[in-house]
């Protein structure tokens, strides 16, 4: 499940990802907010994104249609934070950096208010 929030003033998206993600989840439900954004503002600022209750993809169409979301619109994002609780989930940012514009860094769970500042620098 995704819950999608938004702060409009400094172009900041909030995103909770809980249980598996399923295909096209992540479109569905983050897309239009994102869109919105970059449309308005040009960017998105930061995207922030709380995977500590995030179980994985729910097979592989679900990870392949992650990807093609973060293909479509990571020119469009300055930086993404995601705070997480599993070691795995360290090594998202790190591998990720590699290949988007946008700037990924890896916050432990008890870190999303300095996860949430830094988007904000």
């Amino acid at each position: 499940m995704i819950q999608v929030s938004a702060d409009m003033n400094q172009g900041l998206v909030l995103i909770k990802v809980t249980g598996k993600l399923e295909e096209d989840e992540l479109q569905e439900a983050a897309g239009p907010l994102v869109d919105e954004i970059i449309a308005e503002q040009g960017q998105v600022s930061g995207v922030l994104i709380d995977a500590t209750g995030f179980d994985g993809w729910d097979g592989l169409p679900s990870l392949l249609s992650h990807l093609k979301f973060v293909k479509h619109h990571h020119k469009h994002i300055r930086k993404v934070a995601l705070v997480g609780n599993k070691t795995w989930q360290s090594l998202g940012p790190k591998v990720a950096g590699l290949f988007l514009d946008a700037l990924p860094k890896y916050f432990p769970e008890e870190q999303m208010t300095q996860a949430r500042d830094w988007l904000a620098l």
